[in-house]
């Protein structure tokens, strides 16, 4: 103890009244190893034993004496009296109350003191001071932007000392060097680092590797051309930003290659004489057009550049086939000779071919000498500069970077260059230059105007808010990104915002007679044309294409004004008139190469390559790791939430810090990072949370059991009928980190995770509690709050253990699915305090979203719908604007097994059929048993689909797009009874000649259960496939019956009528003689199942003529509609989904 109390406390500054936040923190740190910080945030125990307060009044005294020996004279009349003196909780509590509050007063303190902050002459002591200072103002609750600050530590230098004005110049032009204050100050403190090492004449060596790695680290830090350069021989550190021992002047062995002479290419004259190319990428993040590479096609003899996006590498062979077509076409002359590095997309067989065919000759350069094919490395290199200058000029994110790639291509092809007699590229190429007059700068905000045909109503804005993003040859027109739904299209009608450069995710709203055109201001652009030799269109139509279009045709863009300049996929359909287009081959792109289908599909009904889910999963700008969370431009945020998310552990006791022992097996741990956004698609919360690597777990040492229940959705389903019909209540209660409530039954130890300041060498975590990615935390979770149920009364039903049942009156009923509880009863007010009193929760209030599934609740009704899940899935497949059809399913269609054939054409799309259908699947089971049938069908082609069923998933698409409002009701009526409907289609597969059934269950008139399944064998009448299926439907009548009996549901007894179309199956089923079976004893079991189902009373058989049989639509493809007699039993009971919300 005496070792504790004994501290130096040289470190800690006295207490002046301008330097209370670094004295408390520095202060809490000396109180914490102390053992004193409880004296001070706390009172007396009132229990306290005689000896447990002669030890509290020993460690105030102390906790007083050490508090008041740091406080300035000044400080020390104004705080210390005799209450304070007494008790450490009242003085230090005083200190905080004068210094620490957000009051006006102290924040003007700290902001002057700020304002008042010189450089007098020594950087090292104005950079501490800045750094305390910049303390107070984000504990005083000063909101300031980052580069504000960065700019003012600078100019607080400039102004007080002109020596540093060279690299104050140079920390001025990079865009990362004054994104944030710290990095200024670390630049600066740099400068005196080195400054100190060149006066004391000492030059540490360090190792070839160590200097690279500094030199790639500093250059990775300054993504700009510097200034001021070393020269002479001599390290320059006031005019440049890199360290000495970085310096290439005085190190020449740093250099990537040797001196060299120039390359000697031939002399050419004429254009396609000589063509360099090279590939860029892969570039993080992808485009919004999914791009993540570009062909870069460099003309020797005119140095113009063309520009092709790639999103595979693959795709850059058949690029260049369709550019040389079209510049061999232009220039009337064929290509002679190709240049390019040994990439293995350049050194293949295809390529090989294609030369041979073509006549040309094709060089390659020699491994790491990328000077050979310095053409194309230059034009990069160059593209590259200006794109990225277009970028951090403007506020575009970077998915952006495309659209800058591709005008700085156009602008690098418009500048005249002296080795070319002042004349452009684009000049020598076309022998026609672009008027320079019509360029405007990129990233400008510009109000373009809305036809006619698209307005809203008469008196609706003329015009939109956007921001250009360059130019399109093609109209000619501008590029503009729409803001309200993100999407590119050209236009020639707009109006520019000279410097205002707006963000597409926070730009100020116009004014409102920025948003009206009038007859003069319609056509701001002159009646001429972009380029002197191609004739002007007065077409006025707008070309709208979504930001996360695919790829075009010909694989990707081009930024030449050969085929138009279009960085990301525009689909230029004229808004003036509608035209038919004729169903020709179509060409999609897939991972390997084109492939020419002949097919009825139409081109915008094929998924393109970068708007497929699989693709679409990894689009997500969320950081995937702790380190990406650190570097991503929301760093503070993601901070924030891996900060909370560990105190969250903290308070719930998680883990224990235990010393790592021999033979400990650790257990990895990863961050995972989700933003949730609101119903505009906006950030709302950043969120954080830490995961074990539960992969990396022992079966007996670190797990044992890990079964957890998961739901029945009939359970729900029957709940949420019973509850309408008996005016219950149906509320939402959502558990806060529901598996750190667990405990562990195992040892389990975790190594340190990032962002805990812990020894992860000497030191683990022992769990005390489940997290999440353990095993066995679902089940620890469900035990958990089962237990806990089961003290308050409830019971879980056998048939479903996620269903809970309590008889107290008023009685309750929870359905559970992990951490989301639905609550349904009378009064759920007492519930609600006892959940909250046990665990961390949040009540949502009524239902009105569940498992994907949206409630709308009433008086007299609750109707489930997955309009928004139906919209998300059109959208996502770009079926949004598709012809709806009037079934699920094309009338008499059958979908036969595919040959091998067959199967290698859809494969060549790359299309994921089989998460395709898992995404209609939920949907078919949750709300829509209208397309239960159609998705049964296409699920026995997971394995071998082919393009016949992808246009059967297509036209369940467009079925949808016509009825996504389409719902689930169950309304109020008192008639508990229930009813069943079973059906089968007897040979309905054309192949295997299997049958399906089908079979519905009625809870108070309302549908609760219903299912569509191909039997597994072939049946041998049409009686028998109608026995099979009514078996199936015997096993979930069974099922229901244990469930609404189990949850006080129910308390009758009486056997469930089931309507059957089939006489010679209801006779075999009631038949007690074996006369009558003879030629179904092979399905023997079957047959005593159903009829025990009988004698037992739980069903009871009743024949209907087909015309009313309701599960009929379950089972048949013949049917273009519901038939009238089904339709109005289900329109008089309201029953499903052709009631609408």
């Amino acid at each position: 103890m005496d070792k504790v109390i004994h501290r130096d406390t040289n470190n800690i500054p006295i207490l002046n009244g301008s330097n209370y936040t670094l004295w408390h923190i520095k202060m809490n740190i000396e109180l914490c190893a102390r053992r004193l910080y409880t004296v001070c945030t706390s009172q007396v125990p009132e229990n306290a034993t005689p000896k447990a307060l002669e030890k509290w009044n020993l460690a105030k005294n102390k906790a007083v004496s050490l508090i008041s020996n740091m406080l300035h004279h000044n400080v020390f009349i104004s705080i210390v009296d005799s209450q304070t003196v007494c008790s450490a909780n009242s003085l230090w509590t005083k200190i905080h109350s004068k210094f620490a509050p957000q009051t006006f007063v102290n924040k003007g303190r700290v902001w002057l003191r700020w304002e008042c902050l010189k450089l007098n002459g020594n950087i090292k002591e104005y950079i501490e001071n800045c750094q305390t200072l910049l303390l107070d103002i984000s504990s005083i609750g000063i909101v300031i932007p980052n580069k504000i600050l960065a700019y003012s530590i600078l100019g607080k230098i400039s102004q007080d000392c002109n020596t540093y004005d060279h690299i104050i110049d140079n920390l001025f032009m990079s865009g990362e060097a004054v994104a944030r204050p710290e990095i200024v100050m670390d630049k600066l403190l740099e400068l005196i680092n080195h400054q100190k090492t060149k006066d004391m004449g000492s030059s540490g060596k360090e190792t070839n590797a160590s200097k690279m790695s500094a030199l790639l680290s500093n250059a990775a830090s300054y993504p700009y051309k510097i200034m001021y350069v070393c020269q002479n021989g001599n390290h320059n550190p006031k005019n440049t930003t890199h360290k000495e021992n970085s310096c290439w002047v005085l190190h020449p062995e740093l250099q990537p290659t040797s001196n060299r002479k120039k390359s000697h290419f031939e002399v050419v004259e004429q254009p396609l004489d000589y063509l360099h190319l090279d590939l860029v990428g892969p570039i993080s993040p992808q485009s919004v057009s999914g791009y993540r590479y570009f062909l870069t096609i460099v003309d020797q003899c005119t140095s113009f550049k063309i520009v092709k996006f790639l999103s595979n590498k693959s795709d850059a062979i058949q690029e260049f086939k369709i550019v040389k077509n079209m510049i061999e076409t232009a220039q009337g002359r064929r290509i002679k000779k190709i240049v390019s590095d040994r990439g293995g997309y350049f050194i293949n067989s295809e390529f090989k071919q294609l030369a041979n065919e073509s006549g040309f000759i094709h060089i390659t350069s020699s491994p790491y000498t990328p000077q050979l094919n310095g053409f194309a490395e230059r034009a990069n290199r160059a593209i590259l500069e200006k794109a990225r200058c277009l970028l951090l000029g403007t506020n575009l994110p970077n998915q952006y970077w495309a659209e800058a790639v591709n005008h700085a291509t156009l602008l690098i092809n418009l500048i005249p260059t002296p080795s070319r007699n002042n004349q452009s590229p684009l000049y020598h190429w076309t022998g026609n230059a672009l008027r320079i007059k019509r360029m405007r700068t990129f990233g400008y905000k510009v109000v373009f105007a809305i036809p006619k045909e698209k307005r809203p109503w008469k008196l609706a804005p003329t015009g939109e808010v956007g921001i250009m993003l360059g130019m399109d040859y093609e109209g000619p027109a501008y590029r503009v990104l729409k803001l309200t739904d993100k999407k590119v299209f050209s236009t020639r009608h707009v109006i520019f915002f000279k410097n205002d450069f707006p963000s597409p995710k926070n730009i100020p709203m116009a004014k409102e007679s920025d948003l009206f055109f009038s007859d003069v201001e319609r056509y701001p652009i002159d009646e001429d044309t972009f380029f002197d030799c191609q004739e002007h269109t007065k077409d006025e139509a707008n070309s709208i294409s979504s930001e996360d279009t695919a790829p075009p045709n010909n694989g990707a863009n081009t930024a030449s004004p050969i085929n138009g300049a279009s960085a990301e996929n525009s689909d230029n359909n004229s808004n003036n008139k509608t035209t038919t287009r004729p169903i020709n081959k179509i060409k999609v792109i897939g991972p390997q190469h084109p492939t020419l289908i002949s097919s009825s599909i139409l081109e915008e009904h094929i998924l393109p390559y970068t708007r497929r889910p699989r693709a679409l999963l990894t689009a997500s700008n969320d950081p995937l790791s702790y380190k990406q969370a650190l570097k991503s431009e929301n760093a503070d945020q993601w901070v924030q939430a891996t900060n909370k998310e560990v105190k969250t552990m903290n308070n719930l006791n998680l883990w224990e810090v235990v010393p790592i022992r021999e033979k400990t097996r650790l257990i990895g741990t990863t961050w995972v990072y989700k933003t949730k956004r609101n119903e505009r698609k906006e950030v709302s919360e950043y969120k954080a949370r830490l995961c074990a690597q539960g992969f990396s777990q022992t079966p007996g040492i670190n797990f044992g059991k890990t079964f957890a229940p998961t739901f029945h959705l009939n359970s729900l389903q029957t709940l949420i009928s019973f509850a309408a019909s008996n005016n219950l209540k149906f509320e939402q209660v959502d558990i806060k980190s529901a598996f750190l409530n667990a405990p562990l039954e195992e040892e389990v130890f975790l190594a340190i995770p990032h962002g805990l300041d812990l020894d992860k060498r000497k030191v683990c975590l022992q769990l005390k509690k489940a997290i999440y990615g353990l095993r066995q935390a679902p089940r620890a979770w469900y035990n958990q709050l089962s237990e806990w149920l089961e003290t308050a009364g409830f019971k879980a039903a056998i048939s479903d253990p996620c269903v809970f049942y309590r008889k107290l009156e008023p009685p309750i009923w929870l359905f559970i699915h992990v951490d989301d509880i639905a609550m349904f009863g009378k009064d759920l007010t007492e519930f609600k305090l006892e959940i909250q009193n046990e665990i961390k929760t949040k009540l949502l209030g009524q239902a009105d979203l569940l498992l994907g599934i949206k409630i709308h609740q009433d008086k007299n009704s609750i109707s489930l719908l997955q309009e928004h899940y139906v919209e998300s899935l059109l959208d996502l497949y770009r079926m949004s604007n598709c012809r709806p059809v009037a079934t699920p399913h094309v009338p008499n269609e059958h979908l036969e097994s595919p040959t091998q054939a067959e199967v290698d054409e859809l494969n060549k799309l790359d299309i994921n059929y089989r998460s395709s259908i898992r995404s209609l699947s939920y949907i078919s089971t949750a709300t829509r048993p209208d397309i239960s049938y159609a998705i049964s069908a296409l699920s026995q082609f997971l394995e071998k689909p082919r393009i016949r069923q992808w246009k059967a998933f297509l036209h369940v698409l467009r079925y949808l797009n016509g009825t996504a409002d389409l719902c689930v009701t169950y309304q109020k009526n008192m008639n508990e009874s229930a009813v069943a409907y079973s059906d089968a289609d007897w040979g309905n597969c054309r192949v295997t000649r299997r049958s399906v059934s089908g079979h519905l269950i009625l809870l108070n008139n309302e549908l609760v259960i219903w299912k569509t399944k191909k039997q597994p064998t072939v049946s041998l009448s049409s009686a028998e496939a109608e026995y099979k299926a009514l078996c199936n439907l015997a096993s979930e009548i069974l099922w229901f019956q244990q469930f609404c009996l189990e949850v006080n549901i129910t308390h009758s007894l009486q056997p469930m009528k089931v309507y059957e179309d089939n006489q010679g199956c209801i006779d075999t089923a009631n038949s007690d003689c074996n006369a009558n079976t003879q030629r179904m004893k092979h399905i023997e079991i079957q047959l005593h199942f159903i009829q025990d189902a009988i004698k037992n009373s739980k069903i009871f058989l009743i024949y209907t003529p087909t015309s009313c049989m309701l599960a009929d639509f379950l089972t048949n493809s013949a049917l273009a509609r519901l038939p009238d007699t089904v339709v109005d039993y289900i329109d008089t009971y309201s029953t499903f989904v052709v009631k609408v919300h």
